[in-house]
């Protein structure tokens, strides 16, 4: 099919969450955390096959992962993997990837998308990605895909939209923002959900190409000027060889700052289609527990020797060979067992590991992480 849109897949976060099973070397995005056969990067790329062609999937990455995205997804190119000398979040991320789409085609319109979500309903998936398409055949607008909350959680920022005197027909219908919020405690995620006004924030983006670069002209000068205006100093527009010297040069100036917080929070363009199509990050391991199979007693035993006596309520993540794991009397624990790391947590503390490997950085212990 002509005119195929283009797949923007972000694929160079470290998962400091789901640590100590995903690490810096090989981050989450390369395992196969769901027991699914593939690691999720292969998952998504799959997803999107069904929407695009390989040729118009663009991977961003961090450097050092090259020949890991390389093993995963062989269908894609060398050509369509875009490295990152170094991290500066997801905003310096979009304008990298989308001045490569300008460069080829300024009315693109382009998905921006995460490397490690799961989704349960692919059909349900490909009809809102389509519909934000469709959606920008006609229209400027910088689209996100909200997810209809299923319980009040506060691992997640939501989006509050406007819905009045309008059917929402989920999947399709595309509404005005309101407003964007962080991760709200316990009490407000309950306020949220009663009003039926607010969404989880997918972290899916749509938009066409010309239309990002003129949001970051508005709302991130230096980042647009460094990739778009300066284009050609480092992106051969004929061939599309990137200089990666100079590239390395632009990422040390850029600041660390999020497409949310730099483009969308602040956009007058910016419209939501209500989504469901069975979401899940897997930002946590409390993610996991909910979307694996669980016994009569509510644990989770992700490992060949894992035993449980009078316990409920577990998950135990055993990737170690050869060593048997017994749980006797426990309830609502997190057991992740490593090569060269154990980990016993309260499951509902899991939000706190970010903070736990930043401490055991800051105390020398980096060949653990």
């Amino acid at each position: 099919m002509a005119n195929q849109p283009y797949i923007v897949i972000m694929a160079g976060g470290l998962g400091s969450r789901f640590w100590p099973m995903s690490r810096q070397k090989r981050p989450k995005q390369f395992l196969d955390v769901l027991d699914c056969g593939q690691s999720m990067l292969a998952t998504t790329i799959e997803r999107f096959l069904s929407i695009t062609v390989p040729k118009n999937i663009l991977i961003v990455t961090h450097a050092d992962y090259l020949q890991q995205v390389k093993e995963a997804c062989p269908m894609i190119g060398d050509g369509n993997i875009l490295l990152e000398p170094v991290r500066r979040n997801t905003a310096p991320c979009v304008a990298f990837a989308s001045a490569v789409i300008y460069a080829k085609d300024p009315k693109a319109r382009i998905v921006v998308a995460p490397s490690d979500h799961w989704v349960a309903d692919s059909k349900a998936f490909e009809t809102a990605i389509q519909s934000g398409i469709d959606h920008l055949e006609h229209a400027n607008d910088l689209i996100t895909l909200g997810i209809q909350p299923q319980n009040p959680n506060t691992g997640y920022g939501y989006i509050q939209y406007d819905s009045a005197d309008k059917e929402v027909h989920l999947n399709r219908s595309v509404f005005d923002v309101r407003a964007f919020t962080e991760k709200p405690d316990k009490e407000t995620a309950k306020r949220f959900l009663s009003t039926g006004e607010f969404l989880w924030n997918s972290g899916l983006f749509l938009w066409r190409a010309k239309d990002i670069k003129a949001a970051l002209a508005s709302h991130l000068s230096e980042v647009h000027d460094a990739f778009f205006k300066e284009i050609k100093s480092w992106l051969n527009v004929n061939t599309y060889a990137i200089n990666y010297g100079v590239l390395r040069r632009i990422y040390a100036q850029c600041a660390n700052i999020s497409i949310d917080y730099g483009i969308m929070e602040k956009a007058d363009n910016v419209r939501v289609i209500p989504s469901a199509f069975g979401w899940s990050d897997v930002g946590t391991w409390k993610s996991l527990y909910a979307l694996s199979e669980q016994d009569y007693m509510g644990n989770v035993a992700l490992g060949d020797l894992v035993k449980m006596y009078d316990s409920r309520d577990n998950l135990v993540v055993q990737t170690k060979k050869g060593k048997v794991v017994i749980l006797n009397g426990l309830k609502k624990l997190l057991i992740v067992d490593t090569e060269d790391a154990l980990v016993v947590s309260k499951i509902d503390r899991e939000q706190e590991f970010r903070q736990i490997v930043n401490d055991l950085k800051g105390e020398g212990l980096s060949k653990f992480l």
